[in-house]
C-alpha cells in the first residue's frame, strides 16, 4: 500500500508540473517574462510569489493550503514547496 500512495502523489506532482507548463506556457509565448521552469509546480509558483508579496499568490495560497491542511497535509503547503524547489534546483 506505501508502493501505491507513493506512486500517486509522483502522478499528482507530474500532473501539477504539467497544469503549471500548460498556465505559464501561453503567458510566456504571448506576454513575455522569464521563461517557465517545468519541474515547478502550481503550489511552488504560488508559495515564491506568495512570499514576495503578490496579492494574487495570497489567496491562491489560501485556496491551494486549505483543503491540504484540512486533509491532514503540512500547513503552510506551498511556501514549504516553495522552499524544496528552490532548495532542489539551487535557487534558495
Amino acid at each position: 500500500m506505501a508502493r501505491l500512495k507513493n506512486w500517486l502523489i509522483v502522478l499528482f506532482v507530474a500532473a501539477d508540473q504539467l497544469a503549471h507548463m500548460l498556465l505559464a506556457g501561453p503567458k510566456y509565448v504571448l506576454v513575455g517574462g522569464p521563461k517557465p521552469d517545468p519541474d515547478e509546480t502550481i503550489s511552488g509558483k504560488v508559495g515564491r510569489r506568495a512570499i514576495a508579496g503578490s496579492r494574487w499568490a495570497r489567496i491562491c495560497e489560501w485556496m491551494i493550503d486549505t483543503p491540504i491542511r484540512l486533509l491532514g497535509g503540512e500547513a503552510g503547503h506551498c511556501r514549504a514547496t516553495s522552499a524544496r524547489e528552490a532548495k532542489r534546483t539551487g535557487n534558495g
